[in-house]
């Protein structure tokens, strides 16, 4: 549908095709928002039109509920006709694309580099000619996929590549925020609707007329499908026919209504698909069966769904898919799902699918039986939702948690979800005694890995505010009778953030013994960097820092890279190397914010501060201090 053919959608046009012919110059990204049925999917129509008309190469994915638990099904649908161009991709990010999309076996995937890998395979089929993705329902999105076009929404500056997003209204989005322009679709004004009704039911009468465009409510979908309904349930129109349900029920109702003249056999078919959907059948029933779809599956009892989903559980050959399904139909609690589901989970991780993991463990502690289980499982799905960045669903699950009865090994691991949670801000040195109690009974039940943990927040703690000589030597004492004399990164950095300055030269001295280790995780190089920064020993904490660097980027560890590009730029400030620390403080305060690490925000923001005082930046600085200070000012962070 062309931009000429959109009734009432001149303004929303207009600021769409200016991005068109932006992308010839520059790329970018545009949300098209609103209520369901105002027409989001129309623009995005007339949009992908208008750029095939301009030459450029269109890309496009719809989301479906159905599809919502499927890691990167999105991801597949959308990159499906390119995939062959991923051969000109680096090795990590090639591989990292190709694992996520099931089309290769290989080492799990973080999101980050499956992210790098679709901007850069999006990027190179965008040399050619400019590139629109079109990407409508979002919200429907699987969690996975829809992470991967949000980090890319926010690189598109220096492409020529317009990614255009449908989204309904009520969605929650990280990508929703002040850089991303934003289209909200309002309802048709009162001419634009009456000249759509009668361009499409140009026969009906005065009264009728007045009826429909009372209810619609300016509403392009029920103005379209309303006069439909008329037909086909055999009604007149008057007001009794559609008053006594609302909006929303009555479009459900249309599209009921179009499905009920089918034969029953299709449409017990239309439901299994609409529970089940096969990526290739949308591309051959087209949007209005997808409708219908829809309509189908809201309106349907939950006896069919169940029954739906028993005869899929019943031949779905895939694990996976049939413990969804299994759990689905489950009245009440069933250890055996859950089980199931906990399985597919652990596989999701595998896959590189946080996302889709922690839906799995979520919906697995709600059918679980007994207490100890649940919790184990709410725990899990903290920790998934930490990494993805949800503090809302943290804070939900261990409030879940914690009303049950816990064993005490789930007491230590909720007590270190939440200080995590919290980005190890300080408190009160009986925080730290309390933190330093349950790390020394994580020891005592044999679980070594948690009680350093325990200890890092303890540290932390110290670092970021100094709670006073005997909370540090709680936490000294405690690593040094845990950890031996282990050349273990985490307690020299245990020891190094709680007493930087009586351990400096003892510090140093063992971290260049355990940097010797010939070390594959980056994460415990960084720990070691972390370490020589706080004992005073920047040239051992830049080395490592450059080492790891490299290799987080690669593996997409987006948190940790944030802490150590802010750490690393900070190291970089005293030698003098102000062109590296800036670039390393601009990029370590995108990805703090990106990750919603508040106190690594602010950490970064100071930073950045300093550079601009040192190249006579006043006014910048001030604005940056204000900003680094202000949202963590009741913290009392002497680090900031």
């Amino acid at each position: 549908m062309g931009a000429s053919r959109l009734v009432g959608r001149d303004a929303e046009m207009a600021v769409l095709d200016k991005a068109l012919a932006d992308a010839a110059e520059h790329g970018g990204a545009l949300l098209v928002t609103g209520a369901a049925g105002i027409g989001k999917t129309s623009l995005l129509d007339a949009v992908t039109t208008d750029a095939r008309n301009r030459g450029y190469k269109v890309l496009a994915v719809t989301g479906l509920e159905s599809e919502a638990d499927l890691p990167y099904a999105g991801l597949h649908q959308l990159l499906q006709p390119v995939v062959p161009s991923a051969g000109a991709l680096p090795g990590p990010q090639k591989n990292a694309l190709l694992t996520a999309l099931g089309m290769r076996a290989g080492a799990p995937p973080e999101v980050f580099l499956v992210g790098l890998a679709t901007l850069s395979l999006l990027d190179e089929v965008a040399n050619e000619r400019p590139l629109v993705v079109v990407a409508d329902d979002f919200q429907w999105l699987d969690r996975a996929t829809s992470s991967v076009l949000s980090f890319v929404a926010r690189r598109l500056e220096s492409t020529h590549i317009l990614l255009v997003i449908g989204l309904r209204e009520t969605s929650q989005t990280a990508l929703r925020s002040p850089q991303l322009p934003e289209i909200y679709v309002e309802p048709l004004s009162d001419t634009a609707s009456a000249d759509l009704l009668v361009s499409v039911a140009p026969d009906l009468d005065i009264q009728t007329r007045r009826l429909i465009l009372d209810e619609a409510l300016g509403n392009p979908l029920a103005l379209l499908e309303l006069p439909r309904a008329l037909r086909l349930q055999g009604t007149d129109g008057r007001e009794g026919a559609l008053r006594s349900i609302p909006l929303t029920d009555r479009l459900e109702r249309t599209f009921s209504a179009q499905a009920g003249q089918l034969p029953r056999l299709t449409q017990a078919a239309l439901l299994l698909i609409a529970l089940d959907k096969d990526p290739t059948v949308g591309e051959v029933l087209g949007a209005t069966s997808k409708q219908t779809r829809s309509a189908l599956d809201q309106a349907a009892t939950a006896g069919q769904r169940r029954s739906a989903h028993l005869a899929f559980a019943d031949v779905i050959a895939d694990p996976d898919r049939r413990a969804w399904h299994r759990a689905k139909a489950v009245l009440g609690e069933d250890e055996g799902a859950a089980a199931d589901l906990e399985i597919t989970a652990a596989r999701a991780q595998d896959r590189g699918a946080p996302a889709t993991a922690l839906g799995a463990l979520e919906l697995a502690a709600s059918l679980t039986p007994h207490g100890s289980d649940r919790a184990r499982r709410l725990l899990a799905a903290a920790e998934l939702a930490f990494q993805l960045g949800d503090p809302p669903a943290v804070g939900r699950l261990l409030d879940s948690a914690a009303s049950l009865e816990l064993s005490p090994h789930d007491v230590a691991r909720m007590t270190w979800l939440r200080e995590i949670f919290h980005d190890g801000a300080p408190g009160d040195p009986n925080a730290i005694a309390r933190l330093v109690g349950v790390a020394r009974e994580a020891a005592a039940g044999g679980d070594r890995n948690l009680s350093l943990n325990l200890l890092q927040g303890a540290a932390l703690r110290c670092w970021w505010a100094d709670p006073g000589a005997a909370a540090k030597n709680l936490v000294i004492d405690a690593v040094e009778q845990i950890a031996g004399d282990v050349l273990d990164p985490r307690a020299l950095e245990i020891l190094a953030l709680a007493a930087p300055v009586d351990a400096a030269a003892r510090i140093a001295t063992r971290v260049r013994e355990a940097a010797q280790v010939d070390d594959p995780d980056p994460s415990r190089t960084q720990v070691l960097a972390f370490a020589a920064y706080a004992a005073g020993d920047r040239a051992e904490s830049i080395e490592l820092m450059d080492r790891a660097a490299p290799i987080l980027r690669a593996q997409g560890r987006l948190g940790l890279l944030a802490q150590l590009l802010a750490v690393r730029a900070w190291a970089g400030i005293n030698p003098g190397q102000l062109r590296d620390a800036i670039h390393s403080m601009e990029e370590a305060n995108r990805l703090a914010i990106e990750t919603r690490q508040p106190i690594w925000t602010a950490i970064s923001k100071m930073g950045r501060a300093v550079l601009s005082g040192l190249q006579g930046e006043e006014l910048t600085a001030e604005q940056l201090i204000a900003e680094a200070t202000e949202p963590v000012a009741s913290l009392g962070l002497s680090i900031v």
